[in-house]
């Protein structure tokens, strides 16, 4: 499903003070507009720029705030492009002040001319003003993010994009809207969460959804559909074991799933796949995974853990691709591994290729003839691995990077990953479990630490990164 680019409202700012005193020429002028124009052509492209243009005054500071919060932007972003006074960007804070705020420290050049005019100065001072403002808006005890460096630092444009990502997800959370099938999991109480502090602090708001909605949708699946499903599920992936009737009802109730998302209109789903009265009803837990659930970006976690499930929802936003639910199964010290995996419903693209996927019996319901689920080990690189801790007033981020190794034999059956943390494995087990962490780990290839850390600041959650 295509997102939206983040929208990033970029307050450019310069003191009018040059102008009045006539310490600017014409080609320092001209010095400047290109300097403007260079940073939105290069924020252009990653972004949906809203920019004010070089502002000298109160009242155009009013009216690049009144387009920005007409324009609905995500992000705020000053940028003194030379020395700026404080009014104009005060202004703007009092009208959006809201807002998640970053002030870029900006020079035109990462390295200074060998011999500074007047002139040089002026155009390399934004520096102060960044200082000066920035430390005059941390006054009205507003949190602001801080970039520091030139357009020829891609450091910088990474930094930004990051922080526009983050406030982009900030707002996008408040608008999710998770079901739970059918309820928590009861023996596992450190999976419970307050509903509400999780959708006043972070943002999204559960919906249960009972077996019987479930059933009832399961039954509306056409046997064209179904047909249709089984034999994509067959040319796609090797069959192991199952029965031509284990697996049309396995695909039958894995449809059903995806219609009633679709209904409830669900961004996420997490599914107490260990429910009695879920097995009683259905015969097994929905595991085979239906291309049009990603294809909407609906994202899908287990044992009715909402926390882990929301990390899944914040990495795959962020990194816009898919996260995988995993928990630690066990680790080898001799080789410092940490194994992960987890039982259910996973997105096969974590997998190198369709090849390394078998469909085969769920191991941990062998009596069921439908219970069927798709095995694979997650392909390898770099993986950053979140888990969201739940305190008696707040949330907080544990966060660790690592490598995902191969791993096509490692483990019989289960979905899983291998990783090479990047702390001892008891280091980051000990730290990892003082901090509040539990079993379950929301896991996604790429480095997405920059972003956490940023996502952490913006919703003001404590945050540990381990390593």
């Amino acid at each position: 499903m295509a997102e939206r680019r983040p929208k990033v409202g970029l307050l450019m700012l310069g003191a009018k003070w040059f102008w009045e005193t006539k310490m600017v020429d014409q080609t320092l002028v001209e010095l400047i507009k290109s300097d403007v124009a260079m940073i939105e052509q290069a924020l252009s492209k990653g972004l949906d720029l809203v920019s004010s243009g070089l502002v000298t005054t109160e009242e155009q500071a009013r009216v690049a705030a009144a387009r920005f919060a007409e324009e609905n932007v995500d992000l705020v972003l000053f940028c003194s492009v030379i020395w700026s006074e404080d009014q104009p960007a005060l202004a703007v804070l009092r009208e959006i002040g809201h807002l998640p705020l970053v002030y870029w420290c900006y020079t035109p050049c990462a390295k200074l001319p060998s011999e500074m005019t007047v002139s040089d100065l002026i155009r390399w001072s934004g520096p102060v003003g960044a200082q000066q403002t920035g430390g005059a808006i941390r006054r009205f005890n507003k949190d602001l993010g801080f970039v520091v460096g030139s357009l020829d630092d891609r450091n910088v444009i990474k930094e930004i994009y990051e922080y526009a990502e983050a406030a982009k997800l900030v707002k996008d959370l408040k608008n999710f809207k998770i079901g739970l099938l059918p309820c928590h999991y009861d023996v596992m109480t450190n999976t419970f969460v307050d509903e509400f502090a999780l959708m006043s602090r972070i943002g999204p708001v559960v919906r249960y959804v009972s077996v019987a909605e479930l059933l009832s949708t399961t039954k509306e699946v056409k046997e064209s559909e179904l047909d249709m499903f089984v034999n994509e599920l067959r040319r796609r992936y090797e069959i192991v074991n199952i029965s031509e009737r284990g697996m049309s009802h396995a695909a039958r109730v894995s449809l059903g799933l995806a219609r009633l998302v679709d209904r409830l209109g669900l961004d996420a789903l997490s599914i107490s796949d260990c429910n009695e009265e879920l097995h009683k009803v259905l015969g097994c837990r929905p595991c085979l995974y239906d291309g049009a659930i990603r294809e909407k970006g609906v994202i899908v976690g287990m044992e009715g853990d909402l926390l882990c499930l929301t990390g899944q929802i914040i990495l795959s936003r962020l990194m816009k691709s898919p996260a995988m639910f995993t928990e630690i199964f066990t680790f080898d010290l001799a080789e410092n591994i940490l194994l992960l995996g987890h039982a259910g419903m996973h997105d096969p693209s974590l997998a190198k290729n369709d090849s390394q996927i078998k469909i085969t019996p769920d191991y941990e319901y062998p009596n069921e003839e439908s219970g069927v689920w798709m095995s694979f080990a997650a392909r390898e690189g770099p993986v950053t691995l979140l888990s969201i801790v739940s305190r008696r007033d707040s949330f907080g981020l544990v966060v660790a990077r690592g490598e995902a190794l191969p791993s096509n034999t490692k483990l019989q059956g289960y979905p899983h990953i291998l990783i090479k943390p990047g702390a001892l494995v008891r280091d980051f087990l000990q730290t990892a479990s003082k901090a509040g962490a539990t079993q379950h780990w929301a896991i996604i290839h790429g480095d997405a630490v920059g972003k956490l850390v940023k996502l952490a600041d913006f919703l003001k959650l404590e945050r540990l990164i381990v390593g």
